[in-house]
């Protein structure tokens, strides 16, 4: 069980910051200079308005580069892999600040194509080397394959805003094959939390019931990914392994030479913390019990940005 202090709490209502005026799109891609082109802007759904037009804020991408450890572990990664980086195409899928495709430039590569961040582009002397382009990357046309995706898309509890997709689109369409493309693999994790004083203060306080010994109180979810390179196995796991085994092997295998970037509870603290989510009433359980259940995350169909969450458990 996880323990009360966790670092953090996302809360998945959590809305990003807005301006008043929409921006275009972020969505990064990298041919040859030259060689990228957006397709006729197709009107936006009103969720990709606002959702972009959230990140155009720059308080939200001060926010992730100051989070040390997301960015040192995506330079660390790229500089771990610059053999496959170095005089070959990257495409920047979500490139915010562009500062993903800049570490990309300083590491050799050929061509990076992004979006929305020209004055990082410029303010580096980097024009002849990345291209910048706006657009969709699902309405994005390019002339030649790509070597490397590279795409910081992870949300909280990894898989919210649904960035994803976009990535997959770009990988299938225009990652060549053997290409790299970074991070590599995701793992999400869930483990039963007991934290009463949060409890008390987020759920009791509207049922005004208190008095509450040690249950459990929801489950906390976290996210790992990690950043290996297109040679290395798909870490596929024999299907009768525990659930406790595979992750104690993951936790060794990223101990060793892989990159990882981890918001596990134990971990340096970053920008995504952890997702908790309460039942409507605490559990109690004996130590060693086992929970059983099953959890199903699925986009919403008002807004594919949203998470619907079904979690049953007993």
């Amino acid at each position: 069980m996880l323990p009360s202090h966790l670092n953090g709490h996302s809360p998945l209502a959590r809305r990003r910051p807005r301006l008043s005026t929409a921006s275009a799109p972020a969505a990064g891609v990298s041919p040859a200079a030259g060689a990228a082109t957006a397709s006729a802007a197709a009107p936006l759904e009103e969720h990709d308005r606002i959702y972009f037009q959230s990140y155009s804020h720059i308080g939200i991408h001060e926010a992730m580069i100051k989070d040390r450890i997301r960015t040192d572990a995506y330079h660390t990664a790229i500089m771990h892999h610059q053999k496959f980086i170095e005089g070959k195409v990257v495409m920047d899928v979500g490139c915010g600040t562009g500062i993903l495709s800049v570490f990309c430039a300083r590491a050799g590569a050929k061509c990076s194509v992004l979006v929305q961040a020209r004055e990082i582009v410029k303010a580096n002397n980097l024009s002849d080397q990345i291209v910048v382009i706006h657009g969709r990357v699902e309405d994005v046309d390019i002339e030649e394959k790509v070597d490397v995706i590279i795409s910081e898309w992870m949300g909280y509890m990894l898989l919210y805003e649904s960035m994803l997709p976009s990535v997959l689109f770009a990988r299938d369409k225009w990652l060549k094959p053997g290409g790299l493309i970074l991070p590599s693999h995701a793992t999400l994790f869930l483990a039963p939390i007991t934290n009463p004083e949060r409890y008390e203060g987020s759920v009791d306080f509207w049922n005004d019931v208190y008095g509450i010994n040690t249950p459990v109180h929801g489950f906390g979810l976290w996210f790992e990914v990690e950043f290996n390179g297109p040679a290395e196995s798909s870490h596929n796991f024999p299907s009768n392994l525990n659930p406790l085994d595979i992750i104690q092997k993951k936790r060794r295998r990223g101990s060793d030479d892989t990159v990882l970037l981890s918001t596990a509870p134990e971990d340096e603290p970053t920008h995504w913390q952890q997702t908790i989510l309460y039942f409507p009433d605490p559990a109690e359980v004996k130590q060693d019990q086992v929970i059983e259940g099953s959890i199903s995350i699925t986009q919403s169909e008002e807004n594919p940005r949203f998470l619907n969450i079904n979690l049953e458990c007993s």
